[in-house]
């Protein structure tokens, strides 16, 4: 599970760097999945169940791929708690409690990239995209 969230993360970073070069602002979600180079993992977690054929724009397409990432984090550290709880004695519960903060932090900063009142730089969505990587690397 870890892996896919890593993966989708990266793909959100990828997609960033492809963002900025193109000219098209607008398309379907499915088009905007065949332009990243994960293409089935952006088809499973951010066109599946969604009106794909739905014309979106380039930051739309961006927030529903990192709430997407997001709800995935969600899940993992949901079941990282999981397994913390059958741990009663360090060290196995000092490290599962370890993934739990780094989960955490990676839900934290993936909902600072979906909270525009702050009206966040390009740099600002990279810096904490990749925060949220390095927490899911961490664990």
């Amino acid at each position: 599970m870890t892996m896919k969230v890593t993966l989708f993360i990266c793909l959100i970073i990828t997609f960033i760097f492809f963002c900025s070069s193109k000219t098209t602002t607008t398309s379907t979600i499915n088009w905007w999945c065949t332009q990243t180079p994960y293409n089935q993992t952006c088809n499973h977690y951010v066109a599946e169940g969604k009106n794909s054929t739905a014309t979106v724009s380039i930051n739309r397409f961006l927030d529903i791929t990192v709430n997407a990432a997001e709800e995935e984090a969600r899940v993992v550290l949901k079941r990282t708690q999981g397994i913390e709880a059958t741990y009663p004695n360090p060290p196995e519960k000092t490290l599962w409690h370890s993934c739990v903060d780094d989960f955490d932090e990676a839900v934290f900063t993936l909902n600072m990239v979906l909270d525009h009142t702050h009206q966040p730089s390009p740099d600002d969505i990279w810096t904490w995209i990749s925060a949220s990587v390095t927490d899911v690397d961490m664990c």
